[in-house]
């Protein structure tokens, strides 16, 4: 037995009790065959016991999970402090949200086709959420919801919502303040490309806070953030069109049939589901207090504050590199210039490169830094193409300029008017396929949303407006009576205590 042990149970592949069972059983019925013996071979269950008894725990895990799993499964853990300060700690992830949304058509009806088995018309797929939650408080600090998978865009909206104040909330016609808002000093991160990328690491340095990325394979080390995720597919996630992560839950529920909500509804309900339940909300690891009520305990010690709007969309930008040219700076096929960027072009010359910073969401100005003087001058220059990209951000670009250089030939730049023809042709597509209700990818479905007209759009919540701040958010009930304020966001505590 010790030797079937040895050969056939102790194997990565992971064979069961009962197979080793048989195993075992079939030797011994071979073994009596040859030698006339009449041996009995043991039951499942003494086996069991003979097999845990012979053999470790660990050693046993060493032979079939592998080293380094067995040593994170019976090593002691040192358990990590839990900090002092609010927002000192802050955890960022992403998740798949188990619910399906459907694409808005400015108040058209949606058109569903029957019988279809591939995909319904009509429907935009699944967003993905990008959060950041405080491990001290288990606030929400700041979040991004979108249909395109994680890259750093949707890092740099969630840093923004972090650093920017909410805006209130209203349910049941009274208004719920969320001042949960302020400077990190650690943020807690997985091995994602999104988090090793160069943005984010100069974004850190420009705003002073450090990145602390976790081992590989260890989710446990964010626990507080992949806990919150739990608590949204439970919760927050119950509504029309849900998933439920998985087939064998899902059984004949079908999503693509009672999907209903639209990225703007889903963006404003996560806001109010975040300020009116989940900071209200009982917690067992605070010791069954809410995250609000341990919000407005520690942020008086000190929160952090935030640089002006200004200084954080700049930090958070697309970071480059790049000379000054005859036609000012270039990236992707697109031009920036102005006059100081000409003085610097006849005082330095064309080869000297200097730093520059590009919103992904905005295309229209580029910011560059003359780090010839101190303090540095920062330069704002306007984009010299402004018709090709009104209405587009960086992604969108990029996919236009992709089908500019397929029909362009190896040899030869992309011209003007090749670009100006795609971007023709790609918004005539995308509204035309969105009118005939046909399934669109990610890239198709924004050209199909910046080619609706405004008006139809108009009523709808956007992320900008559920991030920004409000005069309700930032200045309490007193305040605005003239009296000193004790509650409300971190820039009226920080005045109050300092």
């Amino acid at each position: 037995m010790a030797e079937a042990v040895r050969t056939f149970y102790r194997q990565e592949e992971g064979p069961t009790i009962r197979l080793l069972h048989e195993y075992v059983a079939g030797r011994v019925q071979q073994h009596n065959r040859e030698t006339g013996d009449r041996l009995t071979p043991l039951t499942e269950t003494a086996l069991h016991r003979f097999v845990t008894g012979r053999f470790g725990a660990r050693e046993l895990a060493e032979a079939r999970l592998k080293p380094r799993k067995a040593a994170m499964r019976f090593d002691a853990k040192r358990r990590r402090a839990s900090p002092k300060k609010a927002c000192e700690v802050i955890e960022i992830d992403h998740v798949l949200l188990d619910v399906t949304v459907v694409r808005d058509r400015g108040g058209e009806p949606l058109e569903t086709e029957e019988g279809s088995h591939r995909r319904k018309r009509g429907i935009a797929g699944r967003p993905w959420l990008t959060l950041a939650i405080c491990t001290a408080t288990r606030c929400v600090v700041g979040w991004s919801i979108s249909l395109d998978p994680p890259s750093y865009v949707s890092v740099m909206l969630c840093l923004r919502s972090m650093l920017s104040a909410k805006a209130d909330v209203s349910v049941n016609g009274r208004a719920v303040v969320n001042p949960v808002f302020g400077m990190p000093k650690v943020l807690r991160l997985d091995n994602g490309k999104e988090f090793h990328s160069l943005a984010l690491k100069a974004a850190a340095a420009k705003l002073g806070f450090e990145l602390l990325y976790c081992p590989r394979r260890a989710p446990w080390e964010k626990g507080r953030v992949e806990r919150f995720f739990g608590e949204v597919q439970r919760n927050f996630a119950t509504m029309p069109g849900r998933t439920f992560g998985s087939p064998e839950r899902r059984g004949d529920y079908r999503p693509h049939d009672r999907a209903r909500m639209t990225m703007g509804e889903i963006r404003v309900l996560f806001a109010i589901w975040v300020a009116a339940y989940y900071h209200q909300k009982n917690h067992r690891g605070l010791f069954h207090r809410t995250p609000m009520e341990v919000w407005q305990e520690m942020s008086p010690l000190g929160v952090d504050m935030p640089p002006s709007a200004r200084d954080v969309v700049v930090a958070t930008a697309l970071p480059l590199l790049k000379p000054i040219q005859d036609t000012g700076i270039e990236y992707l096929e697109l031009h920036w210039d102005c006059a100081e960027l000409e003085r610097l072009r006849e005082l330095h010359g064309r080869k000297r490169k200097w730093r520059c910073a590009l919103d992904p969401l905005d295309l229209t100005t580029m910011t560059v830094w003359d780090d010839t003087v101190e303090p540095n001058v920062e330069i704002r220059a306007t984009c010299q193409e402004p018709d090709l990209i009104e209405g587009l951000d960086l992604d969108m670009w990029k996919r236009l300029r992709n089908r500019s250089k397929e029909r362009t030939p190896e040899s030869e730049r992309v011209r003007r008017e090749t670009l100006a023809d795609a971007r023709v042709e790609m918004f005539e597509r995308a509204s035309r396929d969105d009118r005939a209700g046909k399934p669109l990818g990610r890239g198709k479905q924004k050209f199909a949303d910046a080619a609706r007209p405004a008006r139809a759009v108009a009523a709808l919540p956007t992320p900008e407006a559920a991030e920004a701040p409000s005069a309700a958010a930032t200045h309490s009930p007193a305040e605005a009576a003239g009296a000193p304020a004790r509650r409300g966001s971190v820039a009226t505590r920080s005045q109050y205590y300092d």
